[in-house]
Parts: structure tokens; C-alpha cells; sequence
């Protein structure tokens, strides 16, 4: 995909050493702990609002 670590964030319920998203750490990928899969798709919200213009409308699945 021709995207560098430094371009990517990384969002896993195990970031420690032993866990499954561990090897994303260990690359170097910048990385949020999260608890569920709820918490991820609220950090992927925030995150893509704090990056665009202003223009895009997030939707959560049943509510605007």
C-alpha cells in the first residue's frame, strides 16, 4: 500500500508484549490501547474528526 509506520496508527486490545497486536508495537507503529471493539470504532471516529476539514459527518451505526 506504499504507506510508511509513520503514517499509521494502530489501534489493539493487547499492545504488551505476548499479545496479538504486539507486533505492531514492535514494528514501531504508533499505537492506542483500547478495551473492545466499541472503544476502537470511538478512537477512529475522534481521530479522523481532529484530521478533517470540518466537512465530513461521522456516522456511528444507527445514529448520526
Amino acid at each position: 500500500m506504499d504507506i510508511s509506520l509513520k503514517e499509521m496508527l494502530f489501534a489493539g486490545d493487547a499492545i504488551f508484549e505476548g499479545g496479538n497486536d504486539y507486533p505492531a508495537q514492535e514494528v514501531g507503529v504508533d499505537s492506542i490501547q483500547v478495551r473492545d471493539t466499541k472503544e476502537t470504532a470511538r478512537v477512529i471516529q475522534t481521530v479522523i474528526a481532529c484530521l478533517g476539514d470540518g466537512s465530513t459527518q461521522i456516522k456511528s451505526p444507527g445514529r448520526l
